[in-house]
């Protein structure tokens, strides 16, 4: 699911509405590395202003899915719900709203059946993959 970083610098100017780069259903790597940078932001914050001012745990997982998707990382529900910044019974809640929107799947691990992982789904990584390349466009995080 990566998209190699040529031509990763046209993405930020394309007219609004138009595609990204790539595949649809792919990571676009400078978007990937500006989801990052949003969370090392929200991260730094937490710790000056304290977490609980700004908590938005279903937008700090759906960075984290992104994230990982460019690193080919699969990320399990527990992951998820570490990144999310709430206790553990607040992130499953959150991220049974994400998948019931659809912004989300659940995949059963292949190796071990116990483990579950979440992706983004391709018109949720779109989605992100605009907002993230017009938010890396005006230099805002």
């Amino acid at each position: 699911m990566l998209v190699s970083n040529a031509g990763a610098r046209s993405d930020f100017f394309r007219a609004p509405g138009q595609a990204a780069r790539g595949a649809p259903g792919q990571v676009c790597s400078a978007a990937a590395t500006t989801a990052r940078s949003v969370l090392r932001t929200r991260r730094l914050r937490d710790r000056w202003f304290g977490g609980e001012l700004f908590r938005d745990p279903a937008w700090d997982i759906l960075l984290d899915l992104y994230a990982a998707a460019e690193l080919g990382r699969k990320i399990s529900v527990s992951s998820a719900c570490g990144a999310s910044g709430v206790p553990a019974a607040t992130a499953l809640r959150v991220l049974a709203k994400l998948e019931k929107k659809g912004a989300i799947v659940r995949v059963p691990d292949d190796a071990d059946g116990r483990t579950v992982h979440l992706e983004l789904t391709p018109e949720t990584l779109e989605k992100m993959t605009q907002l993230l390349a017009r938010l890396a466009a005006s230099g805002s995080n």
